[in-house]
């Protein structure tokens, strides 16, 4: 008989969208740039300069930057060794998945599943 291999995800009881949304609430959508092609960030003379891989920019007082610390210190152009240590010492794991939809297979961690 061939062994049978499970991955099990235990899911937080908050997931990501619940504290993003708290955030999002309460900043004014003319000020969300969502999904934006980012090339670099710039700080200088207490602001923050946001440049597009456009060309554009654009200068705030403050950013928040919600992606991988990795990509984070990729976008900052000049960081500071602070961030440099804390932003750097992270290790990725690669992920792998595979989707499915034999029920005999998830039904018995059913409450393991996102879905």
């Amino acid at each position: 008989m061939p062994s049978r291999h499970f991955s099990i995800c235990l899911m937080p009881t908050l997931d990501s969208t619940t504290y993003i949304q708290s955030v999002l609430s309460r900043l004014p959508s003319s000020q969300l740039h969502l999904g934006s092609d980012i090339k670099s960030i710039e700080r200088r003379d207490g602001r923050v300069t946001v440049k597009m891989a456009n060309g554009t920019s654009e200068v705030f007082d403050h950013v928040i930057m919600a992606c991988h610390s990795d990509t984070t210190l990729q976008l900052l152009e000049k960081p500071t060794e602070q961030e440099k240590q804390l932003l750097g010492c992270f290790k990725w794991n690669r992920n792998e998945v595979v989707v499915h939809s034999d029920v005999n297979v998830s039904a018995p961690f059913k409450h393991f599943c996102s879905c």
